[in-house]
């Protein structure tokens, strides 16, 4: 089974940030910026994340990638838990393979 990488810039916004905090202060406990994030990247939906590690749906091929979550995003996660309010945009590199064919 051959394994495929990718390297994915994802944009967290502030507005993403918002949204997310308020489904989550609402009941939403899956609530997360992440997913939000990844709508305006159309390829990708989030399938799932822990505090260690991130996978990812590509939706054209149905093919999912996993990986290490960086240390940056898991404190930026952790804040979002914690209900921290962030205001500006956020960048974070994933690099996430897939041995799925």
């Amino acid at each position: 089974m051959a394994s495929h990488a990718i390297a994915l810039l994802l944009r967290v916004s502030a507005a993403n940030y918002a949204a997310a905090a308020r489904q989550f202060r609402d009941g939403n406990l899956i609530a997360n910026p992440l997913a939000l994030a990844l709508i305006g990247q159309a390829a990708y939906v989030l399938a799932t994340c822990t505090a260690e590690r991130i996978t990812l749906i590509d939706l054209p091929s149905g093919r999912r990638y996993s990986g290490p979550v960086p240390p940056v995003l898991g404190e930026y996660l952790a804040g979002f838990r914690r209900g921290e309010r962030i205001v500006e945009l956020r960048k974070f590199w994933l690099a996430l393979t897939s041995n799925d064919d």
